[in-house]
């Protein structure tokens, strides 16, 4: 019995003693209840290194915390011994809960001895009634016994042996005669109960460990519908770098599958294992210590990927248990989120700096408009403070009108002031565009919206390829009588300003032809559509597909962000519930389809 107490205790002793560790009272009741279906259990207790009661289970559960004397009675880790609970006899069962030989706390249960003792006093009275029973029979058929013949005793032997052979234990044989064969007889008897008690008791102990072989498989599943189903990939090597465990994600990455990875070398089955040492794993085993290496650059698919890689020692009971889980997650998207926002702060900053660049343009650029203005009025209109002037230097205003127009100074003032009026323009716009939106709704005219896109992308200039949007041919193609559009304007116009710009480079790329945008507007259903076509060196069916999600860009590294077009589709799809769609003929050219909802 002191067997089974140990081997049951010791089957739930470490994972008990890994939620002691955690403090996780519901996993400990729920493991303990478990506990008490092994029959004869009447209550266990679970309690700290302190003795302080933490969870107790059972029809009469402990409610005391253990005595000093109790924990400092356990010399070695387990304490057994008998003890009568209120006039019940019952094995008391005391076990330390260590984890690399520190004290966690202790595990108390109690099995009852009544069932036990009841068994083998009914066992005790079937024998002797048994034996006196026989011993009746023997004494009143002992004359009818004798006059038997020996044949019989001898075929009795034989047919109950046979019984035997067919594992019919228990089979008993009359007792004939009183000499050799009579012994014989009863010594057959007797070995052939005995057999029958070992047996069923043989019997019992292998349906028990049956079904402790179904729990095991049933937790082996649990734990690895557990492992599989984590997004991570998961593998499990030793210290010589050999794989014992690799999980779905694993499978789905990498294409090896779990019977074909267990027991190969981790580096010549894992991608990138070369940015993993053996001897780094080791290390993280050896020190019991959770080593990391974050936002590692590997390849995957030619493609450029950023990888976190976590080596967890696993800490088993015993010193020879060493073994180490790799968790392997793609932090690309992280990574690029963190690079968007960065790029996004910095926008900001020089939206922040344009703004203020604006407003600073701005005051010059009134005093120049204004005093423009000054200028011509002075020098064409008769004001009596221009005469009272003129005349004072012995001249007439029509003097002064006609060398102002011998040297074309009317055309130059206009000149100016038509170039501070566009700089105005420009300097406004800028100042619209770079303003955030409330997010409110109103309606608005399309083409209006998109001239003023034009405008603003008239302003962008190329350094690097001497190119300049203002050199772009436009052809605009709008319909009479459009409808406004229930919109936010500045979000809309961020959407052309954007596909505007991506036609300007792509035309930029592409100097066969003389730069050209033909842009549409009109009304299809209950849409507006809106079509800029570029003749700029065009997109593959793949990149087509691919163009509007983020970070995608057919620019070369450090030209694009690829959030552009993926921007303007949350805009459109999702804030407007409209359509945005790309035609492209590579070579050719490409065209936006941008549909907004008319009310």
């Amino acid at each position: 019995m002191e067997l089974v107490l140990k081997t049951m205790v010791q089957r739930d002793l470490a994972p008990l003693a890994n939620e002691v560790f955690d403090n996780s009272v519901y996993s400990i009741r729920m493991r303990i209840r478990k506990m008490l279906e092994v029959e004869g259990v009447c209550r266990i207790g679970v309690f700290d290194s302190e003795g302080k009661l933490i969870a107790s289970e059972g029809p009469e559960p402990f409610i005391q915390n253990l005595a000093r004397g109790e924990t400092d009675q356990i010399t070695d880790t387990v304490q057994i011994k008998e003890t009568i609970h209120e006039g019940i006899e019952s094995l008391q069962y005391l076990q330390k809960i260590n984890i690399m030989d520190e004290n966690l706390g202790y595990i108390k249960l109690c099995f009852s001895l009544e069932q036990l003792k009841a068994e083998q006093d009914a066992s005790y009275l079937i024998y002797g009634s048994a034996l006196l029973s026989v011993f009746l029979v023997l004494m009143i058929v002992l004359n009818f016994i004798l006059s038997k013949l020996i044949t019989s005793p001898i075929t009795h032997l034989r047919d109950a042996m046979e019984q035997i052979r067919l594992k019919e234990m228990g089979s008993q044989i009359p007792v004939i005669a009183k000499d050799e064969l009579g012994d014989l007889s009863r010594t057959f008897n007797q070995m052939s109960k005995e057999l029958d008690h070992s047996y069923g008791r043989l019997q019992n102990r292998n349906f028990e460990l049956i079904r402790k072989e179904h729990e095991l498989d049933k937790i082996r599943v649990y734990l690895k519908s557990i492992i599989d189903s984590m997004p991570s990939i998961l593998v499990g090597i030793n210290t010589q770098g050999i794989v014992t465990q690799w999980n779905k994600k694993a499978e789905e990455i990498t294409g090896i599958l779990a019977e074909n990875a267990l027991g190969k070398f981790f580096q010549n089955i894992l991608p990138w294992a070369e940015t993993l040492p053996l001897e780094y794993v080791e290390e993280a085993i050896n020190n019991r210590m959770i080593k990391q290496k974050k936002s590692t650059e590997v390849n995957i698919d030619n493609e450029k990927h950023y990888i976190d890689i976590i080596v967890y020692p696993l800490k088993g009971e015993s010193s020879n248990f060493e073994e180490a889980i790799l968790r392997i997650d793609d932090m690309t998207e992280h990574v690029r989120m963190e690079e968007m926002m960065i790029q996004s702060e910095k926008m900001l900053s020089v939206g922040g700096l344009a703004a203020g660049m604006a407003h600073e343009i701005n005051n010059p650029l009134a005093g120049i408009l204004q005093n423009t203005s000054v200028i011509k009025n002075r020098l064409q209109k008769n004001l009596a403070p221009n005469k009272k002037a003129a005349e004072s230097l012995g001249i007439d205003m029509d003097m002064i009108r006609s060398y102002a127009s011998l040297r074309d100074l009317p055309n130059l003032l206009k000149n100016v002031e038509t170039a501070g009026n566009r700089a105005a323009t420009i300097v406004r716009d800028m100042l619209d565009f770079s303003r955030l939106g409330k997010g409110e709704f109103s309606l608005y005219d399309i083409p209006e919206i998109l001239d003023e896109a034009i405008n603003l992308a008239s302003t962008d200039y190329d350094l690097k390829k001497q190119f300049d949007f203002k050199k772009i041919i436009i052809e605009r193609l709008y319909d009479r009588d459009l409808q406004t559009v229930l919109c936010e304007k500045s979000k809309i116009q961020q959407v052309f300003f954007n596909i505007l710009q991506n036609g300007a480079h792509a035309m930029g790329d592409n100097t066969d032809n003389p730069p050209e945008f033909i842009i549409r507007v009109k009304e299809i259903k209950n849409y507006l559509q809106v079509e800029i076509e570029d003749n700029g060196s065009g997109m593959t069916k793949e990149q087509c597909k691919r163009i509007f999600e983020p970070f995608f860009t057919t620019k070369p590294v450090g030209q694009g962000t690829g959030l552009g077009l993926s921007v303007s589709y949350f805009i459109v799809t999702d804030n407007h519930k409209g359509n945005l769609s790309v035609e492209s003929t590579e070579g050719i050219g490409t065209t936006f389809i941008v549909q907004l909802p008319v009310s």
